[in-house]
């Protein structure tokens, strides 16, 4: 136990080292200026999805409300320690489960998790729902198999209602409970005949019901505040069309995919080797017991889940691919006494650090890595900064401005407070998530939201309106302002031009 109380530090302060550039860079990836933003305008007070409009489930806002609320101040850089205090404690998950099927193999499984956090790009690292939610979910897993080893009901309580938790980060975790309902409905069944099918029922009635407690809550909370019908809109029915309206690229879908199998492919190997053996060849398994043969075809389940949650609208950022490091990460551990030699363990652990280094270098300067491999919106962010500061200085704290376009770093750089409840200007322009900078897919832009949109801006009436659609980033070239005809008689009518900073056209309201 001591040894092992060691190596777990270890791989607690390397999880530490290899996440000290969200330390001091501000943004890893965008969308937390999004999440940040629509947490500050509920620490004023505001009403999520009415008084600020995102898609995302309720907990990924509270996340970074909470830590607002509790140090009094906003700040990303503590966000991203608490969520690297999260990786860490997903890391001990990881150990305390994999110890239940293997014990010699759970310091392995941690330590192959520690480097599959951080191993593909850049902004892999940033605080994302699937880095969030994978903690919850080893907590619900570690309950569900408590319970399936005889220990109290209460544990299959609890691991409903951390699913459940789990699911209001990322509503893709919310995929994870075809799992375990596999798992009860047909494993179970296959290695005890004689379970009876209204136990089964109970089972599953119990995970049901609790995993949608916390949703209830929820529901109770924006019932109270008059908001039901907004949060069930943008919180959950909207994601429905973010889906349908996103274009299935099967090359990127491929491609990003080679990528991370590419940059784990020792696990990979491991993991596939194993499950070979394990369905094919009877010889090989016959000496395991009941248990391990039961987790480990949950654990097969619960990979190929996790495989469809990340492709699910064929989006397939980066930070998707975290999904699936858990379970994958525990079956590296228990596959890996198949590696025999000395030789082979040396490759395997070699190709996992060897491109978790090469990716931590990269993050060292998130920017500067960027441009080296020219990322079409590499010099967003600096613009964004630039005209963020120019507004800090030339402007009050309680004045409000609106940025048109996917720039919801100005805000933060700007600290002032956005004229409209749509932080991103996608909802009203036009624009489709997740679609190139030169797609020229978009939806219509006679739509439902932009005359709301239009009386936030009428109603507020922002001191700047920052036109991003006069520089290329994130595409916003193909929405100029001039095309939106209420938009652009309203500018017209209230601002002067003032300048172009690094592109980017400033308005300032006349006097």
């Amino acid at each position: 136990m001591k040894k092992e109380t060691k190596q777990l530090f270890l791989i607690a302060i390397g999880i530490f080292i290899l996440r000290i550039p969200g330390l001091y860079q501000p943004f890893i990836d965008i969308d937390e200026s999004v999440f940040s933003e629509f947490a500050k305008i509920i620490l004023n007070g505001g009403l999520p999805y009415l008084d600020v409009i995102d898609n995302k489930p309720p907990l990924m806002y509270y996340f970074f409300f909470f830590i607002y609320k509790i140090i009094g101040q906003t700040n990303l850089y503590i966000v991203h320690l608490i969520t690297t205090l999260m990786v860490i404690a997903t890391s001990f998950g990881v150990y305390s489960f994999t110890k239940k099927i293997k014990k010699n193999a759970a310091i392995i499984s941690t330590l192959i998790f520690s480097l599959l956090m951080h191993i593909y790009e850049p902004k892999y690292i940033s605080t994302n729902g699937e880095t969030l939610m994978n903690l919850p979910i080893i907590i619900s897993t570690i309950f569900f198999f408590r319970y399936n080893l005889g220990k109290h009901f209460l544990n299959l309580v609890l691991s409903g209602f951390m699913l459940g938790i789990a699911t209001l980060i990322s509503y893709k975790a919310g995929l994870t409970v075809f799992t375990f309902i596999l798992f009860l409905t047909v494993v179970n069944p296959i290695f005890n005949k004689k379970l009876q099918f209204k136990n089964i029922i109970l089972q599953l009635f119990t995970l049901g019901i609790t995993s949608l407690f916390p949703f209830i809550l929820f529901i109770l909370f924006f019932y109270y505040n008059n908001i039901l019908n907004e949060s069930l809109y943008w919180g959950f029915l909207y994601n429905f069309k973010y889906i349908s309206r996103g274009s299935t690229d099967y090359i990127k879908i491929i491609g990003k995919s080679s990528i991370f199998v590419f940059s784990s492919i020792s696990v990979w190997i491991i993991t596939s080797k194993f499950y070979f053996k394990f369905f094919f060849n009877k010889n090989k398994t016959a000496n395991n017991t009941k248990e391990f043969n039961k987790l480990s075809i949950f654990l097969f389940i619960w990979l190929i889940i996790s495989i469809y949650s990340t492709l699910l609208g064929g989006r397939v950022y980066g930070h998707y691919f975290i999904q699936i490091v858990l379970p994958l990460s525990i079956i590296g551990g228990i596959s890996y006494n198949l590696i025999k030699s000395k030789k082979s363990k040396y490759l395997f652990w070699s190709i996992l650090v060897i491109i978790v280094l090469i990716q931590t270098v990269g993050r060292i300067n998130i920017n500067k890595t960027y441009k080296t491999i020219n990322y079409s919106n590499w010099k967003a962010n600096i613009a964004y900064k630039d005209v963020g500061n120019y507004i800090k200085k030339n402007s009050h704290q309680n004045d409000k401005i609106f940025a048109w376009g996917w720039a919801t770093p100005i805000y933060h750089y700007s600290n002032r407070k956005p004229a409209s409840r749509f932080l991103i200007a996608d909802f009203v322009s036009g624009r489709i998530f997740g679609t190139k900078n030169v797609s020229k897919k978009r939806k219509s832009i006679n739509n439902e939201y932009f005359e709301t949109f239009m009386n936030d801006l009428v109603k507020n009436k922002p001191k700047y309106f920052i036109d991003c659609s006069t520089s290329e980033y994130y595409g916003y070239n193909r929405f100029p302002i001039k095309k939106f005809i209420k938009l652009n008689e309203f500018i017209d009518k209230n601002y002067t031009k003032l300048k172009l900073i690094k592109t980017i056209q400033l308005y300032k309201i006349k006097n």
